[in-house]
């Protein structure tokens, strides 16, 4: 687009075009459209409350857990045992795994159930009716209810009452796991509702963003020329066309006579605020997940990221940001499982190091007698050493192998 006007004319038409815009002045008009904010889907529409959401809840879906039985005295170790007999006052794997680990819901595997589970939870509580249980009583299948469909309140006698859909539920069948939860409350605290100000600021500002470059905010250039006078519009459109025909799909720069002068208008990112507003708004959303700005490549000034903090940035990530959520989860699990039974994930898949590391600790492993090769074979997915390989591998020398490990062989 062009403009042509008197050179006066034209220096206002350029000051407009970097004004400051008014962040939050089409509110109202978003609100219309996708609903106020806490509403179903409003929230998730700043990329950032579903980059943390997604990250949180597919990770921790990924991870397998399995139920371990305590050993006859004492409590659980924090390192389980692989499973079968096992050392004295070892924990080791239950045999046969609950159904509640593996397909606690019709149609859901345990992986899609927790990814469910945990988006819900992030509103501070997961619902579900108790379909089946098992012999003893325990939870056996666990359907899960959307949160926007769940009225609780208290009744008389001081005991929550469910409605799920419009229809009032029995206690006895309600699944009902908080997380947030102050003290005298039924209910656990949506993390988007302290959250709210900061994403509806995103959400304000981008959607300023796109209409201030899609729907003419501003000139993409200015065409002008400071001998001629005011020109009528039937010249100016004339004139128009013609240069717009003449540059169309061509790189090449244009040859301008005449007295003719052409400008590109660009927007100061300082002075157009919406960008700076976009970038608060990110970092605050990653504050209240908790999660690593550059993990879902949130820019922070100042900081770059190398192959060799990535596997500190995945330990942090697990410490500061997963542990709290395997944690609970842990919990609500092993709940379901009868007395002397435990729940822990296995975490495996986040430790996963580059192969020269892991063959560095796989070797350490067996050379200090903690694991057997065939555990260590195992973890990669290779099938135990037959009697012939078992004599061949036992008459090599371990101990001098482990100064060329350190060295990168």
């Amino acid at each position: 687009m062009a403009v042509f006007a008197s050179p006066q004319r034209e220096k206002r038409v350029a000051q407009l075009a970097f004004v400051a815009p008014p962040i939050g002045a089409h509110i109202n008009a978003v609100q219309d459209i996708y609903g106020r904010p806490g509403a179903p889907g409003y929230n998730m529409r700043h990329s950032v409350v579903w980059a943390c959401e997604d990250l949180i809840a597919s990770m921790l879906s990924t991870l397998q857990p399995w139920a371990f039985k305590l050993p006859p005295m004492g409590v659980s170790t924090p390192n389980p045992g692989q499973g079968g007999a096992g050392a004295a006052g070892t924990p080791v794997k239950v045999p046969n795994q609950p159904q509640i680990l593996n397909e606690p819901a019709a149609g859901m595997d345990i992986q899609d159930w927790l990814y469910a589970a945990t988006s819900a939870l992030f509103r501070g509580n997961v619902y579900g009716s108790v379909l089946d249980r098992t012999p003893l009583g325990y939870p056996s299948q666990v359907e899960l209810q959307d949160n926007s469909q769940v009225q609780v309140w208290k009744g008389p006698d001081g005991r929550p009452v469910y409605r799920f859909g419009g229809q009032m539920q029995d206690p006895a069948t309600v699944w009902h796991r908080s997380i947030f939860r102050r003290a005298g409350q039924l209910t656990g605290m949506s993390i988007l509702e302290s959250a709210r100000r900061a994403v509806q600021l995103g959400l304000n500002a981008e959607e300023f963003g796109n209409d201030f470059f899609e729907q003419g905010a501003h000139p993409s250039s200015l065409l002008t020329n400071e001998k001629l006078g005011d020109i009528s519009q039937r010249d100016a459109a004339t004139i128009k066309q013609k240069f717009m025909a003449a540059v169309h799909g061509s790189r090449e720069p244009a040859v301008l006579t005449g007295g003719w002068n052409y400008q590109q208008v660009q927007v100061n990112p300082t002075d157009s605020q919406f960008l700076d507003t976009m970038s608060i708004s990110d970092l605050k959303v990653c504050r209240y997940y908790r999660c690593p700005p550059e993990i879902i490549a949130v820019a922070i000034s100042g900081q770059a990221i190398t192959y060799a903090n990535v596997e500190q940035r995945a330990l942090d990530f697990l410490t500061y940001t997963l542990q709290r959520w395997l944690t609970w989860w842990e919990r609500k699990l092993g709940a379901m499982l009868p007395g002397g039974q435990y729940v822990k994930f296995d975490l495996s898949p986040l430790l996963r190091t580059d192969i020269l590391t892991r063959w560095q600790v796989n070797h350490a492993m067996i050379a200090s007698r903690i694991m057997t090769q065939d555990e260590v074979r195992s973890g990669e997915d290779l099938p135990p050493l037959t009697a012939e390989q078992r004599e061949q591998v036992n008459a090599m020398p371990l101990q001098p192998m482990l100064p060329r490990l350190s060295q990168g062989l």
